[in-house]
């Protein structure tokens, strides 16, 4: 997950160290971090945790304790919907 997420333009991304998460920082957006939240949902139909919840304005928190395929899909899926809020 880290790896494809990583290239979605915008994200930066630390390498997680053996959670099953990631926080990747969306500030180059422009936007809250419960902003973006809620545009993945609502357009994406893809579910992250705003940064703020945990402190971390900014970031979103992914969770990757799923399959592979449903990791690629939900990242494309973000990919897109990043790409309109450019």
């Amino acid at each position: 997950m880290w790896e494809r997420l990583s290239k979605v333009p915008g994200i930066r991304c630390n390498k997680p160290q053996g959670a099953f998460y990631l926080f990747p920082n969306v500030g180059s957006f422009k936007k809250s971090s419960q902003e973006i939240a809620d545009q993945l949902l609502e357009e994406a139909h893809v579910a992250v945790v705003a940064g703020e919840a945990f402190g971390a304005p900014g970031y979103l928190r992914l969770s990757y304790a799923c399959d592979t395929a449903t990791i690629e899909k939900g990242i494309e899926k973000i990919r897109a919907a990043l790409t309109k809020i450019g």
